[in-house]
């Protein structure tokens, strides 16, 4: 046997919009709020940074410098020291 309809839940579906319709309007009402926000006085607007100033400062590398020795000979006793001067050096 079919359900019989309601026409007041038809009518509820038909005012329902759609899903872009319905994320315009969202978007529509954020952009309204930030309006009103800007307009009071304890809103203070930050503007982003221009993309040459982005791009003039340095990123911080993070590095790591892997000092060893691999003998024991007599040759290689000053040669930790030399790679921990020359990385130092380099890194710093």
């Amino acid at each position: 046997m079919a359900k019989p309809l309601d026409p007041k839940k038809i009518e509820s579906a038909r005012q329902f919009s759609s899903r872009a319709e319905r994320r315009e309007q969202r978007r529509k009402l954020m952009q309204d709020e930030i309006a009103e926000n800007q307009l009071s006085n304890g809103v203070i607007v930050i503007p982003p940074k221009k993309m040459q100033d982005v791009q003039k400062e340095r990123p911080k590398l993070r590095v790591a410098a892997y000092c060893c020795v691999s003998t024991q000979e007599e040759e290689q006793v000053g040669s930790f020291d030399m790679q921990v001067r020359h990385f130092t050096q380099r890194i710093g």
